[in-house]
């Protein structure tokens, strides 16, 4: 298994060859040194794998964390201001931010009736509390959401451009029409007629 706070780590590793092998196989430094090659390629190998087996998660609905119940967001579409700017403003750095993005996206489940479900309602105080906790949860979780979320994401992107559009298009009827009413207005003050130099 592959958490997000260890993938999170390799991530940051960046090109050093020597603390993504720390990351992969959890050993100190000494012990890392220690190790041969043969003992430390198939752990690199393993999590290459796992790491591209990963792009075939589907989103999971629920998922347990130290014995409380989290449930993916029921409703997006009706996603709060609140919710939207929070996870919006994490974009830029989403590696870093996967764990608050998490505890924005998956809240504690408070009730269950048959395939519905409710999640406590966002309070960014309390929710961002729980982004510790979703370091330690299997990347199975993280990147089902994350595919899940992005095309969402695209999606309302598309939209808002749409919206501004027809918002601009109306901007620029409204206007065409103050222009003509202005025209005709000046036309019938001047009785209709123009001054001759």
């Amino acid at each position: 298994m592959i958490t997000l706070g260890k993938y999170i780590d390799f991530k940051n590793a960046g090109d050093n060859v020597f603390l993504q092998a720390q990351v992969i196989t959890g050993l100190t430094k000494e012990e890392l040194r220690e190790k041969s090659m043969e003992d430390i390629n198939p752990m690199i190998q393993k999590f290459i794998d796992d790491v591209k087996g990963y792009n075939e998660n589907k989103l999971e609905k629920f998922m347990h964390i130290r014995g409380k119940k989290f449930g993916f967001h029921p409703h997006l579409d009706t996603m709060t201001f609140g919710e939207y700017l929070d996870l919006n403003s994490m974009m830029d750095d989403l590696t870093n931010n996967l764990p608050k993005i998490m505890s924005i996206l998956y809240r504690p489940v408070t009730s269950e009736f048959m395939h519905t479900y409710t999640i406590e309602e966002y309070d960014s105080d309390k929710h961002l509390q729980y982004a510790d906790v979703f370091r330690e949860v299997d990347m199975v979780f993280v990147n089902g959401a994350m595919v899940f979320f992005c095309l969402l994401r695209e999606d309302m992107l598309s939209t808002s451009l749409k919206s501004l559009d027809q918002q601009l298009i109306h901007q620029m009827e409204i206007a065409q029409e103050m222009i003509q009413e202005g025209l005709v207005s000046h036309s019938s003050t001047d009785g209709g007629m123009t001054s001759k130099s």
